[in-house]
């Protein structure tokens, strides 16, 4: 590479590089002198920035308006950034509250050890949580174990927090961290536990408590004296051992000890190792409670600790934290549905949500890219909307959003005018609370949905937060989807008890009133609903009665079947009997035996068994009739099928439409879901995209049409390649590189080979450059025209070839091509493809 001048350097500078934007004004003499003035142009310069961050929007936008859409950005992210980190603490506060129980049942109080015992009491086994974060998602428990740490310390735990690298080599490293973090010593240099024993021992007064016990025991086994006199010498002993130890001393002894391991899987095995076989070991003086953090399950353990020292030194209970599907049905349904009863101050789309999701499904199953990407998109938003900044307006209450819209300017009213449709001030800020309360009725909608998949028993997939929300916000989802959601729950809920029924209806409740505004925009629902719970209580209260009055003791009637039986019944007797009677005294004889051979006993008793099989055939069906209808009743009268006929009308009145395609809802709905395609980095996309349409990224280069001489050797060079197959061989992709810029050479512009024209037009130029000193022209033969011709072209040959390796060199560089080994002659090998791009 050849070094330029200074004049050659500043100029190719000026050519590389594109200006953005002017850097701030350096300080004036007098500012540098004494110090003097640096607020006020820190405050001006922080102007100019903000001021160039946020352009305008449309002409004559005030400067006023683009910083308060600087700030109304940082606001309405600051406040939704706070409520979703509550939430996701929220999700792990049940778990540390077992924690916390755990570290105080298991926690051993330090005991004088009596006289006569060794020091040495072997290992025990340590009290030791699990807590297993469900899966391999790091970005979401980054704060999860400080906090722990911080919780546990709140509630009066001597907590230390160790990291993989804490750990160290050997165990004396991880001792010292833990002996400074509990004693505060952050200067202490001691790395073994008598000195963490000793500690201890200070903090709890156990050490002079069984330097006094020793004391009385070799007062009691001193030779001489009877059995009273050494009683006499114990009591000494006794309450100055009693006595030594302070009222704080005596509360720290209640105190656990609980040593916190964050990513045990990547801790040293065998520092770990030798770690619990000490905090075993020491365990009667230092009683000591491990948790141990695990990324996936508790197998992981068992593969870094040998099974004897698991069963022999540790005390193990297994907690759950939050996996990342419910940390992500939490933010959805507490922040961005509204269930923390706070607006949420920006909505989002269905295209943003849709790719945030998909980003979380398919790739980092992580909450910390949902809250990268709705960064991202609110920044987007007060880039691109000229009143995003009303937004901030709205987080504080309708009455700010109309003294907001009261205030604009006759500029931005216009603009506010063709974006909401309203004419004045004042309709206005109704499109935009006509907005906000149609977002809370949606959001009661959505909370209502879920809380009868949750009571029907319908936990899968359609039925996930994060799933219900993007499908409501397609326009026809009222008329669509909802309808079968519904339909696979009515059934469950048609089946409900009253108890079930009646805690559904509760829940419904809790729910529309923990939403923004919800009771306000289901007023007409929650006054149906309790109708419809009043009803059913009265309409048990009359069942019971009815119960009770057929409970009582009553008559026993006969039905109009059972009376004819009865009477037919007799008649056959009746005919019988004197028929025997007319017959004289062999039929008295043999009345036993031959009854029903006469006519008249046959017709008789076919007359009885048909007339009691008549009335046990009406009887059955009569009965079963009645007992379906009975049935059917009971079910349409059930509580659960009241309530689920409420709830199909009441669901698609208040989902009928998605908040977001209201007229106001323009003010704090992010649209713009391209913006989100920085956090995923793909760079062999970028790379393609930089190479084939360079005006991407660099405004000042004109739309790409095709291949062109104009672009840039190695954007030339790789659309070639991209193009054609053949140019793997470098030959033939050569002779189409230099082919373009030949038929850029010729007049038309048109590609081709050189021909007669273009050298005379060369030969012409070089005349007209062909002058002496008097302005004379020198008459050329025609042999040194013809030198001259084929001078040019191997000076052009020459540079396309140094251009073109120049190109292939670059592209070889950053990773798109690579030489062909095994191939003769000069090939190379595509490395990147690209298929997606294609």
């Amino acid at each position: 590479m050849e070094w330029h001048d200074v004049a050659m350097e500043a100029e190719d500078e000026d050519g590389a590089f594109t200006l953005v934007h002017e850097g701030p004004d350096a300080l004036t003499a007098q500012q540098q002198k004494g110090h003097r003035g640096k607020a006020s142009s820190q405050a001006e310069l922080t102007h100019d920035l903000q001021l160039a961050a946020f352009p305008e929007l449309f002409k004559r936008e005030p400067a006023e308006q683009r910083l308060a859409r600087a700030a109304a950005a940082q606001q309405c992210w600051d406040a939704l950034a706070q409520r979703m980190q509550e939430t996701l603490e929220a999700t792990d506060a049940e778990v540390f509250q077992e924690l916390l129980r755990f570290a105080q049942q298991s926690h051993r109080p330090p005991a004088p050890r009596a006289a006569g015992l060794p020091e040495f009491a072997g290992c025990q086994r340590v009290p030791t949580g699990l807590v297993l974060a469900g899966g391999v998602n790091s970005a979401d428990h980054c704060h999860t174990f400080p906090r722990l740490a911080a919780f546990l310390r709140q509630h009066g735990c001597y907590a230390a927090l160790l990291h993989p690298h804490s750990l160290g080599k050997v165990p004396g490293d991880a001792i010292g961290e833990v002996l400074r973090q509990l004693s505060g010593m952050a200067a202490s240099k001691a790395e073994h536990m008598d000195a963490l024993r000793q500690w201890y021992q200070d903090e709890t007064g156990a050490g002079r408590q069984q330097a006094a016990a020793a004391a009385g025991g070799e007062a009691a086994a001193a030779p001489g004296g009877d059995q009273q006199a050494r009683g006499l010498r114990q009591r000494p002993a006794a309450a100055a051992a009693a006595g030594c130890a302070t009222a704080a001393q005596l509360a720290s002894r209640q105190r656990p000890l609980v040593v916190i391991v964050e990513g045990t899987e990547s801790v040293d095995e065998k520092c770990l190792r030798d770690f619990i076989l000490t905090a075993s070991e020491s365990y009667q003086d230092v009683p000591l409670t491990l948790v141990l953090g695990l990324t996936t399950t508790a197998a992981a353990l068992h593969g870094l600790l040998p099974p004897r020292l698991v069963d022999r030194c540790l005390e193990m209970q297994h907690f759950r934290l939050a996996s990342a599907m419910t940390r992500l049905d939490g933010l959805v349904q507490q922040v961005l549905l509204g269930g923390g009863g706070r607006w949420p101050g920006l909505l989002f789309s269905r295209a943003i949500l849709s790719k945030l999701t998909d980003a979380f499904l398919n790739h980092y199953y992580s909450t910390g890219c949902i809250m990268q990407g709705l960064k991202v998109a609110s920044l987007s938003h007060f880039l691109t909307q000229p009143l995003s900044f009303l937004a901030a307006a709205a987080v504080e209450g309708p009455a700010a959003v109309e003294q907001a819209c009261a205030d604009l300017d006759p500029a931005t009213l216009a603009q506010a005018r063709q974006a909401l449709g309203g004419r004045t001030n004042a309709q206005l800020a109704a499109a935009v609370g006509e907005a906000m309360a149609g977002w809370s009725r949606w959001c009661v909608g959505l909370q209502w949905l879920l809380a009868a998949a949750e009571a029907a028993g319908h936990r899968g997939q359609d039925f996930r937060p994060w799933k219900v929300i993007e499908e409501a916000l397609v326009h026809d989802f009222a008329a669509g989807q909802l309808q079968q959601l519904l339909g696979a729950i009515e059934p469950q809920l048609r089946r409900l008890p009253a108890a079930a029924a009646e805690q559904l209806a509760m829940r419904l409740l809790e729910r529309a009133a923990a939403v923004w505004g919800g009771v306000q925009a289901a007023a007409g629902q929650l006054e149906q609903l309790a109708a419809l719970a009043g009803g059913q209580a009265e309409a048990e209260e009359k069942a019971a009665e009815e119960e009770e009055q057929q409970q009582a003791p009553r008559g026993r009637r006969r039905s109009g079947a059972e009376a004819a039986a009865a009477a037919a019944c007799e008649a056959g007797e009746a005919a019988a009997a004197d028929a025997d009677l007319g017959g004289g005294g062999k039929q008295q004889g043999k009345a036993k035996h031959d009854r029903f051979h006469s006519r008249q006993s046959r017709n008789a008793a076919l007359l009885q068994k048909s007339a009691q099989q008549g009335a046990a055939k009406g009887g059955a069906s009569a009965a079963a009739a009645a007992a379906a209808a009975k049935r059917l009743a009971q079910e349409a009268a059930s509580p659960g099928a009241g309530l689920a006929a409420w709830l199909a009308p009441a669901l698609r009145e208040l989902l009928a439409a998605p908040p977001t395609k209201l007229p106001g809802a323009s003010v704090f709905t992010c649209r713009d879901a391209g913006a989100l395609d920085c956090l995923t980095a793909e760079p062999r996309v970028a790379l393609h995209m930089a190479l084939t349409e360079p005006h991407l990224f660099l405004p000042g280069l004109p739309d790409s049409l095709g291949l062109n001489a104009a672009q840039d050797d190695a954007c030339l060079a790789y659309s070639i390649f991209d193009q054609d197959p053949k140019c793997v061989n470098l030959a033939d992709w050569y002779q189409a590189f230099a082919a373009v810029h030949e038929g850029a050479a010729q007049p038309g512009g048109s590609a081709g080979p050189a021909g007669k024209k273009r050298k005379a037009a060369v030969k012409k130029a070089k005349k007209a450059a062909k002058k002496d000193a008097s302005g004379s022209r020198r008459v050329a033969t025609e042999g040194e025209e013809e030198q001259e011709g084929q001078g040019e072209e191997r000076r052009r040959v020459r540079e396309l070839t140094a251009r073109f390796s120049q190109a292939t060199a670059e592209l070889q560089y950053v990773g798109l091509i690579k030489p062909a080994r095994r191939r003769r002659g000069d090939y190379v090998h595509r490395v990147v493809h690209m298929p997606a791009a294609e």
